[in-house]
């Protein structure tokens, strides 16, 4: 299996992402300019209920001189942008906290200021902090505060050991931290309120070097082995009393410092030792392996594929493998292979995040050999090296926006850079520098516009984002590259105090939005690697959402999945009669046509998606896909609701659902009609195949059909239907064909032989009968009568005739038809 590994990219506001495979990131090629400095300040930060509340602004300055433009934004539940000028006023209508933001432009780079404002504070807050008093050195702790405020905390600072000074800033009451040495400490809170009151708790904590250390053989075990665990290496004392758990339930299983266990299933057990002493405990996690078969293998992804000197890249050896599932318990890392020690050991039980994944940047040019081996359960290694190319920076020769003259015309649009994270972003602002392009120019989701980057040393393969895109090119310029792309901005949904860049770590469910931009465009760019399975494929594709952090598409070749992580506030800014409206959006993607060739899709109806978060998957039932002129496909959904998930493109692998229709009876020599309209697929059923006697062959075609039938019997009908993405499934159904004169119906395959009269009566007063009927396979011929009797040539009735005037009926009047008439030639 191949994936495409991660490079996280945060979208704040609408951002597309150019991606090289060859030259690496766009770097940064600016006239020198000096950001501004914004000072904000507000004539009260207590201010009751509906009483003016006057903020200033003109403190802020700019060292080159360049006038300033002014958005404030009162964190009040309006837009995001409130009001401007650096002197506005503002009415809090109701109790509560807020940060209000002044952000002030130069035309070409912005700085922002906050102000807090606590709507009706009465009283400073006054915190108490909760530690355990008991811990042991590497023992994760949490830090709990009951703040006791009126209106709310805008800041809580930590302080771990008592030192003064404060090691972590945050806005949860809840933190987690561990002691790296023993000691007697007191931890510390400091508690701000919006009203910018403050106050303090302290606690006091004894941590003792107490180390729980867990030995088990055989480590790797087959079920039903009996494995034996001993606690007695645990440090820090003689005197432990030890319990372990076997299940990773939380519940004791077993105590003493040697005992034994054995697992009936295969996989890889978590088995905890906690050593405890005097209320102090320390515990330690060891995963066990029962019937491992096989090694790991490594897989090392790096990103940015083309990486500059000093750049930060992101070394990916989560798509590592094993044969058991959760089997990798160590990642090693050597990032320049040039002596036999590893830069980072990490084990996946202390941080799956950090032991999977690490960063690294080189402070010189040349080609780097990075190196990483992953353990498993067992202890079973695998190593696989990777060479690293670094360079000089690409930089950006020239920008511009132009309105396409479609849609509303947008006035001034600027184009502003700035590269971070191996990849070049471009904002585009008003003539005021307003990233929100709706609120003085006037641009909303019908504005055209073309945004032209040329650049040197890059060639984008793929676009990004959250806008919405028309199509896009890149031509040669002078020996640089020329990207024109023509786009519509998008409305959006912020959640502004977002700060982790990975979709799987957004935060809780239930955050709103507090930005809405109406409508906005960012430009950015990031490399995948030459050697990455997809980067020939997937060049000239797209991705855009309006979501708020995503990452690069993955491929998988052992599925065809196509997979893109996102992340969105799960509500949006704005209410409706006072309750929240669930954040819904768009995503759209260009698949080129090297990527659906390799996805092995060979029409729009072939490919399907879904959409995975918290452990369910639904399909993406208002995707609409088209193809486009060069052979891809166009994938727009509409409506979607995403918090934190995974979008997943591929073939089809759902088959349909074939129905036949109900059985029919028909008179020998009538048509009788098919109906498959019954039958059903997931993404529409294309092709309809009717096999009329089940022998293989197709007699028919279309969603209904007909035939006629020529032999009395049971006929079986057989419908074959398929989907786009050549699924099948099949449906019978029974045609019973009855003899017109009533004689019933015969089984398919057992019909009545026909008669055949083989002598002509000679014209003799006494014809002779010569012809019998042929008989079945099991009936002996019964001797024509006499001419008295019966007419020369009567066939004896079949006994597998049911009643009623049958073939042979029809021949014996014939037959006397003929005797009548040489009867009255003699005459």
């Amino acid at each position: 299996m191949s994936e495409t590994g991660p490079r996280l990219v945060a979208v704040y506001l609408v951002t597309v992402v150019l991606v090289s495979v060859v030259c690496g990131p766009i770097g940064l090629a600016m006239a020198a300019n000096t950001a501004p400095t914004a000072g904000a300040t507000a004539n009260t930060q207590s201010p009751p209920v509906n009483v003016a509340v006057q903020f200033d602004g003109t403190s802020s300055t700019d060292a080159d001189g360049d006038s300033l433009s002014y958005e404030w934004n009162f964190d009040d539940g309006g837009n995001s942008v409130d009001a401007t000028g650096n002197m506005p006023t503002h009415t809090f209508s109701s109790p509560g906290g807020h940060a209000v933001t002044l952000t002030v432009s130069d035309g070409s780079a912005t700085d922002t200021e906050t102000v807090l404002v606590g709507v009706g504070d009465s009283a400073a807050p006054s915190p108490t902090l909760s530690v355990p008093s008991k811990l042991t050195t590497g023992q994760l702790t949490s830090l709990s505060v009951t703040p006791n405020e009126d209106i709310g905390v805008y800041q809580y600072r930590y302080d771990w050991t008592g030192d003064a000074s404060y090691d972590k800033v945050s806005t949860r009451k809840v933190v987690s931290h561990s002691y790296s040495t023993a000691g007697n400490f007191s931890p510390k809170v400091h508690v701000k309120d919006y009203a910018t009151n403050t106050a303090t708790d302290t606690a006091n904590v004894e941590v003792r070097d107490y180390t729980a250390l867990a030995a088990a053989w055989p480590h790797d075990a087959s079920s039903g082995e009996t494995i034996t665990f001993d606690g007695k290496n645990s440090t820090g004392s003689s005197s432990f009393t030890y319990s372990w758990d076997f299940d990773n339930d939380g519940v004791t299983d077993d105590t003493g410092s040697q005992v034994t266990h054995s697992f009936s299933s295969t996989g890889v057990h978590n088995v905890t030792l906690t050593a405890r002493k005097n209320g102090f405990q320390n515990s330690k996690t060891e995963p066990i392996a029962v019937g491992d078969s096989s090694k790991p293998t490594a897989d090392l992804k790096v990103w940015p594929g083309s990486l500059t000197k000093g750049e930060t890249a992101t070394f990916w050896a989560g798509d590592s493998t094993d044969d058991l599932s959760g089997g990798l318990v160590t990642y090693r890392y050597d990032f320049e292979d040039t002596d036999d020690t590893w830069d980072v050991v990490a084990n996946r039980t202390d941080n799956s995040g950090v032991a999977r994944m690490q960063d690294h940047s080189y402070s010189s040019t040349g080609t780097y050999t990075a190196e990483v081996q992953v353990t498993d359960a067992a202890g079973k290694t695998d190593t696989i090296k990777k060479d690293v190319q670094v360079t000089k920076s690409p930089s950006v020769v020239s920008k511009n926006v132009e309105w396409a003259g479609n849609g509303t015309d947008p006035g001034t649009i600027n184009a502003k850079t700035q590269i971070g994270g191996g990849m070049l972003f471009v904002t585009l602002q008003d003539a005021n520098g307003n990233r929100d392009l709706g609120n003085v120019a006037g641009a909303d989701e019908s504005t055209e516009l073309w945004v032209n980057v040329t650049v040197s040393k890059y060639d984008p393969d793929i676009i990004m984002g959250g806008l919405k895109m028309d199509n896009w090119m890149v031509t040669d310029s002078g020996g640089n590259k020329k990207v024109s792309m023509r786009l519509h901005p998008a409305n959006l949904q912020r959640l502004s105090s977002f700060t982790d860049f990975s979709p799987s770590n957004w935060p809780a469910g239930d955050n709103q939005a507090d930005v809405a931009i109406t409508p906005g465009v960012y430009l950015g760019a990031f490399d995948v690697p030459d050697s990455a399975p997809m980067a020939s494929n997937i060049s000239g594709g797209s991705l855009t959402s309006d979501a708020q952090a995503f990452m690069p598409p993955k491929y998988n070749e052992t599925t065809g999945e196509l997979s893109y992580d996102v992340a969105a506030p799960h509500w949006k800014k704005n209410k409706v009669n006072g309750q929240k409206v669930q954040n819904t959006g768009f995503y759209e993607a260009t698949i080129p046509q090297g990527m659906v060739s390799w996805m092995g899709i060979d029409s729009p109806g072939a490919l399907t998606g879904s959409y995975q978060s918290g452990g369910s998957t639904s399909s993406l039932s208002n995707m609409e896909v088209t193809e486009t002129s060069s052979g891809g496909l166009y994938i727009n959904v509409t409506g979607i609701h995403y918090s934190s998930g995974t979008i997943t493109l591929q073939k089809d692998q759902t088959a349909p659902t074939a129905n036949a229709g109900s059985d029919a009876s028909i008179t020998e020599g009538d048509s009788a009609s098919f109906d498959g309209s019954g039958s059903s697929d997931n993404q529409g059923v294309t092709t309809y195949e009717w096999d009329v006697g089940a022998d293989g062959s197709v007699e028919a075609t279309g969603q209904t059909a007909s035939h006629t039938f020529d032999t009395v019997g049971d006929h079986t009908v057989e419908l074959t239907v398929y989907d786009a993405a050549d699924n099948t499934a099949t449906d019978t159904m029974t045609v019973s064909v009855s003899d017109p004169g009533g004689g019933g119906t015969a089984p398919v395959g057992s019909q009545t032989a026909t008669p055949t009269p083989t002598a002509t009566p000679t014209p003799t007063a006494t014809p002779t009968p010569t012809a019998t009927a042929t008989a079945t396979a099991t009936e002996t011929p019964t001797p024509a009568p006499s001419p008295t009797a019966t007419p020369p040539g009567t066939p004896t009735p079949s006994p597998t005739s049911a009643g009623g005037p049958g073939f042979g009926t029809l021949v014996a009047l014939l037959a006397l038809v003929g005797t009548t008439l040489l009867a009255l030639r003699r005459r």
